[in-house]
């Protein structure tokens, strides 16, 4: 195992979901092995303000040393077009430490929840859950469009 480079901040990135834990986790043992990175799941988006506040805030009061980046990796609601956050309050709130900087507090929007992407592959779906492949007419395959407008309830 490499040793980490201490000479970039230290990186949490708050994902809303065990999905997301899962794909981010693959993104970093892929390209930043040699960074400081924690992964950490908000479990939803309901409070997400809140769960990030608290999240953020404990590790800058516990490493008041170590410069942070936050990343926030969210979805966009596909049903309201929004992203549940309030991103003012988040840096009001988390200026007042000295170890982060507002230009280091980034929100990630995703404009598709990340399950909606398995829906371009429908066929994949169903050959993975071994359905037959007699049920997948054309009106099924319409039903899962646009695909922007699905999420992981759909799923």
């Amino acid at each position: 195992m490499e040793q980490q480079n201490i000479s970039y901040p230290f990186t949490l990135v708050m994902v809303e979901g065990d999905t997301e834990v899962l794909f981010y986790n693959q993104i970093k043992s892929i390209y930043f092995q040699k960074y400081r990175v924690k992964i950490i799941n908000l479990e939803g988006n309901w409070n997400i303000d809140k769960k990030i506040l608290d999240k953020s805030s404990a590790y800058l009061v516990d490493h008041p040393g170590i410069e942070f980046v936050i990343c926030i990796c969210i979805d966009r609601d596909s049903r309201s077009g929004k992203a549940p956050i309030n991103m003012e309050l988040i840096i009001n709130e988390l200026n007042c430490y000295p170890n982060i900087h507002q230009k280091n507090i980034r929100l990630y929007e995703a404009v598709k929840d990340i399950e909606s992407w398995f829906f371009h592959d429908v066929e994949g779906i169903y050959k993975f859950l071994h359905l037959p492949q007699k049920g997948l007419t054309k009106s099924v395959l319409q039903k899962y469009k646009p695909v922007e407008k699905l999420n992981h309830q759909d799923l």
